[in-house]
């Protein structure tokens, strides 16, 4: 639980003021949304460690069934409220189970907080008595606690219209977890003693606490662990045909998917993306589509026979190709073995390779003084940077040199600014120096006249000019 449980401070804050309320004859429902794995049943298992002296703890549980339980919810709870209740749920007569919620709840019962976990697999009972608890409950002793899955309700649910009931409750709050931060991924990877890295694994899950511990556990961040592919798997085999050909097609592409991308993989899927965006397996903005959880597009590949992921490579690939502008890094993903095109390959691989060496060259780039990048060219050539701050590189730091001491000098050095004249036996620091040079050339060491070989190779356009009698280093 503990796993779970960081990050929900304000969360269980809310709960233990309900709590309170329930104590103090004050009635009020907490909706917990969110989606399967989020922490909603942790939260709720805490609740037990914050209820007020005398204040009891009942919870219910509605069935993801194909015939959902009449009053399933409600017949949980058999055993441990009073006996008016508990002959009525046995007898399944929803006339005297509502008269026995009034005498267990009701003014006259003790403080409680009763917890009834996915109402939206609630049948149309159960519902219609968490109507008659909330239209009754501002002065009953009473804590109401739902959680739900908000991706599971369309516009026909059921639940909507005891959503929108209790919008009208005053002591109403309404708590949606949020994904676990990095810093928090990074502590359970800490407290687990994995090597996986917490950031690549809050990146493929989401932040989701349930895919967060199961990554963890299975101590590699590039896996799918079985029991998150069941899972997912279990919310994409409910989507009707039309919509599980469309997350398959887009399954495939491992980045988000631009909106272009989409429509010509399914010109006429947008209803079949809604569909999938509802169950909460994808996201639709604007400008893409991409899978909520990395985990999940995974899970969806993964179960795919390698027949069927061949031809929604190819696909990809024959979209890609059809733009004369696409990307030739995501060409060549789906025209290597997945699409098994080799002229596509050999035509895009190189332009990708060449695109994917620029970093190298971004990086040389910036050596510059090390606070602006306006005068990046003009320091690789030796010059001085153009907002006039020393020259260093940013990718090997300088080791400082003791200053030589220059003394005035007529002339100009090879740059054209004023000079200054070198003490005997010291070399000009020549361009490089005017570019603002951490270091200083260390001592001459051969008599005057023809430079070495070596020095001689470093001696290129705007790095060292070469020797002259009267050696300068620049002071602008």
């Amino acid at each position: 639980m503990d796993a779970v449980i960081l990050e929900r401070e304000a969360e269980l804050a809310a709960l233990a003021g309900a709590a309170r309320d329930a104590a103090e004859g004050a009635g009020t429902v907490v909706l917990i949304c969110g989606e399967a794995g989020i922490g909603k049943s942790s939260l709720v298992e805490s609740i037990g460690g914050l209820l007020p002296a005398g204040t009891r703890l009942l919870a219910g549980y509605c069935d993801d069934l194909a015939t959902p339980r009449v009053l399933g919810p409600f017949r949980d709870l058999i055993g441990s409220v009073g006996g008016q209740l508990s002959r009525a749920l046995e007898r399944g007569d929803r006339a005297e189970v509502l008269e026995g919620l009034r005498a267990e709840f009701g003014p006259a019962g003790r403080p409680a907080v009763l917890v009834v976990e996915d109402v939206h697999a609630a049948d149309e009972a159960s519902v219609d008595a968490l109507r008659y608890l909330v239209r009754r409950l501002a002065g009953w002793p009473l804590a109401l606690v739902l959680t739900y899955r908000e991706e599971e309700l369309d516009g026909g649910h059921p639940l909507r219209r005891l959503l929108g009931l209790i919008a009208g409750v005053e002591r109403a709050r309404r708590l949606r977890p949020a994904p676990l931060s990095v810093a928090a991924v990074r502590r359970l990877a800490a407290a687990a003693a994995t090597r996986a890295d917490p950031g690549e694994v809050h990146a493929v899950t989401g932040g989701n606490p349930y895919f967060v511990a199961e990554v963890l556990a299975a101590g590699d961040a590039a896996g799918l662990p079985p029991t998150i592919a069941d899972a997912v798997l279990a919310r994409v085999e409910r989507l009707d045909a039309a919509s599980l050909e469309v997350v398959r097609r887009l399954a495939v592409v491992p980045s988000p998917v631009p909106y272009w991308l989409v429509e010509a993989l399914a010109p006429d899927g947008s209803t079949a993306l809604a569909r999938a965006e509802r169950r909460g397996l994808i996201t639709v903005t604007p400008g893409a589509v991409s899978f909520r959880h990395e985990l999940a597009r995974r899970a969806v590949v993964a179960a795919m026979p390698v027949a069927q992921q061949v031809a929604a490579h190819r696909g990809v690939l024959a979209a890609l190709l059809a733009r004369p502008e696409a990307e030739a890094s995501r060409v060549v993903h789906h025209a290597a073995w997945q699409a098994g095109d080799t002229a596509a390959v050999l035509a895009y691989g190189p332009v990708a390779a060449r695109r994917r060496s620029r970093p190298g060259r971004t990086a040389r780039r910036r050596r510059t003084c090390g606070g602006c990048s306006a005068c990046a060219r003009r320091s690789i050539r030796g010059t001085r940077p153009t907002c006039g701050r020393p020259w260093r590189s940013r990718t090997t730091p300088s080791t400082p040199r003791p200053a030589t001491r220059w003394r005035p000098s007529g002339g100009r050095s090879s740059c054209g600014a004023a000079g200054m004249r070198a003490p005997s036996g010291t070399p000009c620091g020549g361009c490089r120096a005017s570019a603002g040079g951490q270091e200083t050339p260390k001592p001459r060491t051969r008599r005057p006249g023809r430079p070495s070989p070596s020095r001689r190779r470093r001696a290129r356009p705007g790095r060292w000019p070469r020797r002259s009698a009267t050696r300068r280093i620049c002071t602008r």
